[in-house]
């Protein structure tokens, strides 16, 4: 990125008939005069947009950036407090340019700086055709529902893109790859030129399930759900409607997850399609529909070997999203509004039916609680800006220029904010559908599929972005069950049925996946992972969940988040779903999962938030919010904890001054965000050992590459003298357990131990992965059966590394755990077990040929290098007695794993 400091003065103009002055040259000092038009307190975003516009246009700013020169701009300007950030998005030939953003500041009616991204100079072309792009991306998805993309009319799922690099611009599409899961969508960007996969990202933003509970006093009581506890509220943002209607928002629009539905007068001759012609069912409908869709999967997906058969036929139960609760008319007690029994209970675990629970996953209660939390905390996102006239735009809302919606000739919102509650999943019990091929022949054709006929509950929310702005026209005909869930011309937040609690009665979780909407609003485009020198590194996901753990808890004042709906979730120490309040810092807490990593960077912005309070008022907090999402608004895709901890130091300095910058900077660098070598350490050359908690491993193709995906995190490894290596072992899960497809069988793992005192770098040359050593000088080193770690279990694999016995010194390796599978496990209670002292070794010589230590050649005749010549132990205490000096050293019988370890300690 070009980062300059031209500072541009504006022609900015309310008054139609003025105009701005020519630009006719570059001002001494560097500066670029465009002259002065009205007043800066009278500006608005669409003057801004339109003027920003012009100056990238003008040919003043293209002798700086000329690429630019022939390119549309799709402008865009957020106002927080007395700034601009407008982001200017290229596109050329109609097609968008992901990664080449031009960000202009505008303060006070000037341009302070412009942030230039990638040139746009086209690199290649698009050479092979969309469909060819859907077949690489089907081959690399992790679960792709699609048969024969060779034969499939599957061309439309793929999205022309440039694909932005630091030389220039690659012709590319973008394609979500059909799931049977909606957790497990992906977009998947692959190259047009050479048809690689140059990214592969999950399509939703997850939060993170919950691991804890406690007492959380802005939401439900966590031992359950108490009416007495509600609070009298007014929603705020309605639309006018009659009584009986359903919730219907200026800018948010709620749905309900209905497993049966009718048509809009009652009947049962429509099709599901959204709430145009289609309503949940009530008791009172007669013979309503079921909410199903077919599909066909690969048994290749299916864990069980089903010989001669290619393709099983399914056909499923799902969530119909269509609005459930009403209002009610007055009745004495309450006024006419909307009034719901919260109702939050558990399945019974034997399975047996449970009224109780059935009535949770169709309550209506969870609509009006996820639209008042969602309505309310954008109303509050507005006052953090300044700016009443925020809109989230793009595909999440539609907005007119001061702020009201976009409504069509009938007077509804084009494009409300789609909120979803008590979504559930299908329950896929691969032993139940195996039974129902085997025994009753189900699944052989169309008309007699397989039956999935319950749901399952998840611990989890999501915001899941569009797939495209256009309906997805030309899917499948087999596929044609899942448009509910891939044509989704919307972005928009899912808040699933929890195992023991529901997801969206939880503020917290709602204003977390609510500013996640904000972020793609600010920053589209901001990626989940990347690949860096030191592997895999998930910054770029881990600062988008860190931004919505930091918004929801400054809103509430509670660091502690989602305690309501992580309660009894898992019997822990831990407090909650996670805490900002906790002493996490990177490297030791990085985990190369974007929740995990965000823990460091949410605490610090927490703190900054207690530095400034410290300093002055609870008043300040808003201040300090509105600098961080100008921070967020200039990002990059390939953002780092330390790029963005000096926006961040910036931003403060910008809105507090020098002192509260100087203490932001002390508190990023105190959790290692400022500079962060990922690197922990397992041993220590005098016998301590640790434990590293947890390691997610990327796939390859996440991280937009062929052969292999190393961990985020390196493990630095000491053995003391003499020792024979190290064995390394860690318990193994998959990500989804469950999911069609996972577990098929534990994907085999690669170690990569270097011998050197410094990390291994990493590069990628094209979508290979290659290694050196800190010094520049070559490491060869790739997958294969050698460095495969042994998976006679699969859930606690273990690898076995012989070390060149030293006997003169302790040894020190930099090992990375890496994955050239598809799939993306996960790795627990990662330990190191030192094995002991060859007892043949010899420390022989010591550079100068004698043994004595002392240059002169003379040695001492007693065979130990002391020098002294009574045959006692060097000073060293190396404990070798003579020998050949053979320094390779047989492994010992039984590898004792952990005999020189002293004691052991668990790492944060």
């Amino acid at each position: 990125m070009l980062r300059f400091s031209l500072v541009f003065a504006l022609a900015l103009s309310l008054a139609p008939s003025a105009s701005a002055e020519t630009v006719t040259s570059f001002a001494e000092g560097g500066l670029l005069d465009l002259g002065r038009l009205g007043q800066p307190t009278l500006l608005t975003k669409r003057t801004v947009e339109t003027q920003v516009r012009a100056l990238l246009q003008s040919p003043a700013y293209l002798a700086h950036d000329p690429t630019l020169d022939g390119a549309d701009l799709d402008v865009r300007a957020f106002a927080i407090g007395t700034r601009f950030m407008v982001r200017a998005t290229p596109s050329l030939d109609g097609i968008a340019v992901r990664g080449a953003d031009r960000v202009v500041i505008v303060e006070d009616g000037q341009v302070t700086e412009v942030l230039q991204k990638a040139p746009l100079h086209r690199l290649t072309s698009f050479v092979h055709s969309r469909a060819e792009a859907v077949l690489v991306a089907h081959e690399a998805a992790f679960q792709s529902l699609l048969l024969d993309p060779t034969v499939e009319d599957v061309a439309s799922l793929a999205q022309p893109v440039w694909w932005a690099g630091p030389d220039g611009l690659r012709a590319a599409y973008r394609i979500r790859v059909p799931a049977f899961d909606i957790r497990r969508l992906e977009d998947i960007t692959v190259d047009a030129a050479g048809l690689a996969v140059l990214e592969k990202r999950p399509a939703a933003f997850f939060q993170a399930a919950p691991t804890a509970a406690k007492v959380f006093s802005w939401w439900p009581d966590p031992e359950g759900v108490d009416e007495a506890d509600l609070s009298d509220v007014d929603l705020i943002g309605l639309r006018d409607a009659p009584v009986g209607d359903y919730i219907q928002g200026t800018h948010i629009e709620t749905a309900n997850c209905c497993k049966q539905y009718v048509c809009l007068d009652g009947g049962t001759d429509c099709e599901f399609d959204e709430r145009t012609e289609s309503r949940c069912a009530t008791v009172d409908d007669i013979e309503p529909i079921d909410s199903r869709f077919y599909v066909p999967l690969d048994t290749a997906l299916f864990p069980i070997d089903i010989p001669g058969v290619d393709t099983l036929h399914i056909q499923a139960a799902f969530c119909a999203e269509l609005p459930r609760v009403q209002s009610k008319a007055a009745d004495g007690t309450n006024p006419d509004g909307w009034f719901e029994t919260p109702v939050d209970n558990p399945r019974n675990l034997d399975g047996t039916p449970n009224p109780a629970a059935l009535a949770s996953e169709e309550d209506g209660f969870s609509e009006i609680q996820t639209y008042h939390a969602t309505s309310v905390f954008f109303q509050h996102v507005r006052d953090v800006l300044d700016d009443q006239t925020f809109c989230l735009g793009g595909l999440s809302m539609q907005c007119e220029d001061d702020g009201t919606p976009t409504v069509d000739g009938s007077g509804v919102p084009v494009r409300p904010f789609r909120v979803t509650s008590n979504v559930l999943i299908p329950d896929v019990d691969i032993e139940a559908m195996f039974l129902q091929f085997v025994n009753e022949g189900k699944g052989t054709s169309e008309g007699n599929p397989i039956e999935i006929e319950d749901f399952v509950r998840t611990d989890n929310a999501v915001f899941l972005p569009a797939a495209s702005d256009q309906t997805i026209i030309n899917l499948p005909p087999e596929l044609s069950g899942l448009a509910a869930v891939l044509d989704r011309p919307f972005d928009s937040n899912i808040y699933f049925q929890g195992t023991l609690r529901d997801f969206a009665y939880d503020g917290a979780i709602v204003f977390h996946e609510f500013t996640h909407a904000v972020i793609f609003a600010l920053k589209p485009g901001l990626k989940q992972s990347l690949l860096d020198d030191q592997g895999a590194n998930a910054a770029p996901g881990a600062l988008n969940e860190g931004y919505a753990d930091f918004f929801a808890a400054s809103f509430t004042g509670e660091p502690g988040m989602a305690l309501y709906a992580s309660s009894g979730l898992q019997l822990t120490s831990e407090v909650g779903l996670r805490n900002l309040e906790n002493e996490k810092v990177c490297p030791d807490d990085i985990s190369g999962e974007v929740h995990d990593d965000s823990e460091p960077f949410a605490a610090a912005l927490w703190d900054i938030r207690d530095a400034v309070i410290a300093a002055g008022s609870e008043a300040d907090v808003i201040r300090l919010e509105q600098a961080l999402m100008a921070a967020i608004a200039q990002a990059d895709d390939a953002e780092t904890f330390e790029l963005h901890s000096d926006r961040v130091i910036e931003a403060v300095r910008t809105e507090f001054g020098d002192t509260l910058a100087d203490s932001a900077s002390t508190i990023l660098a105190d959790r290692g965000l400022s500079s962060c070598e990922r690197v922990v350490t397992l041993a220590e050359e005098n016998g301590t050992t640790y434990t590293k908690e947890r390691l997610f491993m990327p796939a390859p193709g996440q991280l937009g590459v062929d052969n292999y995906a190393p961990a985020a995190v390196q493990l630095r490894v000491e053995i003391p003298i003499a020792s024979q290596g190290f064995s390394l072992r860690w318990d193994q899960r998959a990500l989804i357990a469950g999911d069609i497809g996972a577990n098929n069988e534990a994907p085999k793992l690669n170690v990569l131990v270097a011998p050197t005192d410094e990390p291994v770098d990493f590069a990628v040359n094209g979508n290979t992965v290659s290694t050196s050593f800190a010094d520049g000088a070559p490491l060869n080193w790739s997958p294969n059966p050698i460095n495969e770690a042994d998976m006679t279990n699969p859930e606690n694999p273990v690898f076995n590394y012989a070390a060149e016995v030293d006997a003169c010194g302790p040894q020190t390796f930099h090992v990375v755990v890496v994955n050239t599978n598809n799939t993306t496990p996960v790795l627990e209670n990662i330990e190191v077990g030192v094995l002991d002292a060859d007892p043949d070794a010899s420390c022989s010589g010591d550079g100068d040929g004698d043994g004595d230590g002392d240059g002169d050649g003379d040695g001492d005749g007693d065979g130990d290098g002391d020098g002294d010549g009574d045959d006692a132990d060097p000073p060293m205490g190396c404990g070798c007695t003579g020998g050949d000096g053979d320094s390779s050293g047989p492994m010992l019988a039984g590898l004792v794993l952990f005999g020189l370890v002293l004691r052991r300690r668990r790492r944060r």
